[in-house]
C-alpha cells in the first residue's frame, strides 16, 4: 500500500531560517577545505628554501646621468614638488630613463628630495630594465649642487637579479654616479635554480 504525503508549504519565517542555516554549512565547510589547503601549502613550504647567492665579487660601476626636466608642479606653499623627466645614461649604466621626483622640503638654502628611476639599456652587456630608488638633496646657494644615494630595487630580463647601490652628485642636470653591482642567484633548498 502506498502512502501519500502532503507536503505543507514552508511559511516566510521557516524558510528564512532553513536558509540561514544552508549558509552556515556551506561557510563552515570552506573553512575548513580552506584551513586544509594552508596546512598543506605550510607543509611543503617548509620543506624548500629560496634565497640568493652573489655571483662572483661586486663590481665598481661609474659614469654620467643626465637629467632634463619635463614638468614640474609646485604647490601654492612651495613645500611639495613633483616633477618627471627623462634622463640619458653612460658608462655601465647605458640607456634611458624615465624618472618621477618628489621634492618634499623646499627651504631657502637647500631642498631634499626622493624618487624612482625606470632605467631601459645595458649594465655590463646585459640587456633589460631597472628601478632604481633615488634620494638626495640640492644645495641652492652652491648654484644647484646636487648630492645623493641610489639603489637598485628591482629588474627584468638579464638584469632581473642585479642589485647594486651608491652615490651621486654633480649640478643641476648633469650628475656623475658611483657605487657597487652584484648579479646574484637564486638557490632553492641548497640546489642552483635554473635559470
Amino acid at each position: 500500500m502506498m502512502r501519500k504525503m502532503i507536503l505543507a508549504p514552508m511559511r516566510e519565517g521557516e524558510r528564512s531560517t532553513v536558509e540561514i542555516i544552508a549558509v552556515i554549512s556551506s561557510v563552515a565547510i570552506l573553512s575548513v577545505a580552506l584551513l586544509m589547503l594552508i596546512l598543506v601549502l605550510q607543509s611543503k613550504m617548509s620543506q624548500s628554501t629560496i634565497t640568493t647567492v652573489p655571483v662572483g665579487p661586486p663590481t665598481n660601476v661609474a659614469g654620467i646621468w643626465t637629467c632634463a626636466n619635463t614638468f614640474l608642479q609646485i604647490d601654492d606653499n612651495n613645500t611639495f614638488i613633483c616633477g618627471k623627466e627623462k634622463s640619458a645614461w653612460s658608462g655601465t649604466f647605458e640607456g634611458t630613463s624615465y624618472d618621477i621626483i618628489t621634492i618634499t622640503n623646499y627651504i631657502k638654502d637647500y631642498i631634499t628630495f626622493e624618487g624612482w628611476i625606470d632605467f631601459n639599456g645595458k649594465v655590463k652587456d646585459k640587456v633589460g630594465s631597472l628601478v632604481i630608488l633615488f634620494h638626495g638633496k640640492a644645495i641652492m646657494k652652491y648654484g644647484l649642487g646636487i648630492v645623493g644615494q641610489w639603489s637598485i630595487l628591482s629588474g627584468t630580463d638579464d638584469l632581473a637579479n642585479l642589485r647594486g647601490e651608491g652615490s651621486f652628485w654633480g649640478w643641476r642636470g648633469y650628475l656623475e654616479y658611483s657605487g657597487k653591482i652584484q648579479f646574484n642567484d637564486l638557490l632553492v633548498s641548497g640546489l642552483r635554480a635554473a635559470s
